[in-house]
């Protein structure tokens, strides 16, 4: 199977890896210009109590590309800042809504971005490109908003595993890597025989995340039927630095937002980064409690 796919898609040109990966959707929202600065207006049901904490903006790449990318401002005092990498068919109205519960439930600030081609960010997907778009939002991240490498937790979800470990190879001091549903590689992915790492591959990151010196969680859903759970317990053999991985018996690919052991674990997680550098924590009374993660799982 593998030599077959070898000879039929040699060496996995860009075109080929652009069309299985990315599927953007039809926009979900738009970024309006006001008398104030950018108003984000999506066009799917979010709580629209919660979204004056949704600041968006927008990045240039290297590659030329305009990112639209959020800034939500979820605590008074972050734990944390976490930095989201998107699955292949979402863009920021869909899943903005998620990032608001995710940020207020954690007492974490949350930014997000669309890949090049997705929403409002112009230009095409690639893999190249992709990456070029995590680095962009990453130095905006710490240059322009001034958030230290050490309090930025790196996210990615499927696809965004891809970009979230490539940021993560290259910036060693960030707080912790969390990685939903990952795949090993596009080859693996496509298949599963493939044991070996052959030059045609794309988004290689069974080889990659092994560069990877922050503590990284791994979640998985057992009955994921597009990333098989392999991947996972694959991902994880090859971390560094891995901690106790979640692995959802109830799981799939879509539906671990709705989990409470989720939520559960991804609060253990930022308490054990927290113990283990005491200094990124609150430095008052009054800002521990401004910042504590919500007890109400919002599933």
């Amino acid at each position: 199977m593998s030599l077959l796919w070898l000879f039929c898609c040699p060496p996995l040109p860009s075109s080929i890896v652009r069309k299985l990966a990315f599927h953007p959707p039809a926009p979900t929202y738009r970024v309006e210009q006001t008398s104030v600065g950018l108003r984000f207006v999506p066009r799917v049901l979010v709580d629209s109590v919660q979204l004056w904490r949704v600041q968006p903006f927008f990045v240039p790449t290297r590659c030329g590309s305009q990112l639209a990318c959020v800034y939500l401002r979820c605590a008074v005092a972050p734990r944390f800042t976490l930095l989201m990498s998107q699955g292949n068919s979402e863009d920021l109205g869909l899943v903005v809504g998620w990032y608001l519960k995710l940020g207020c439930y954690l007492g974490c600030d949350v930014v997000g971005y669309d890949y090049s081609g997705y929403g409002a960010s112009s230009g095409r997907p690639s893999e190249r490109g992709m990456y070029a778009d995590a680095t962009a939002v990453w130095h905006a991240l710490v240059d322009r908003h001034h958030v230290p490498p050490e309090k930025v937790v790196l996210y990615g979800y499927s696809l965004g595993t891809a970009p979230t470990i490539h940021l993560a190879a290259r910036h060693k001091s960030v707080a912790g890597v969390v990685l939903q549903a990952p795949f090993t590689s596009a080859l693996r992915l496509v298949c599963p025989g493939v044991r070996r790492t052959w030059c045609c591959d794309a988004f290689n990151n069974i080889d990659r995340v092994g560069e990877v010196h922050a503590p990284v969680l791994v979640v998985h859903g057992i009955r994921d039927d597009v990333v098989e759970w392999r991947h996972g317990i694959e991902i994880l053999s090859r971390c560094a630095n891995p901690v106790e991985p979640l692995w959802l018996e109830g799981g799939d690919h879509y539906n671990l937002s709705r989990h409470e052991q989720l939520w559960a674990r991804l609060g253990s997680f930022l308490a054990e980064l927290e113990a283990a550098s005491p200094s990124l924590g609150p430095s008052s009374a009054d800002e521990r409690r401004s910042s504590a993660p919500s007890t109400t799982v919002p599933v």
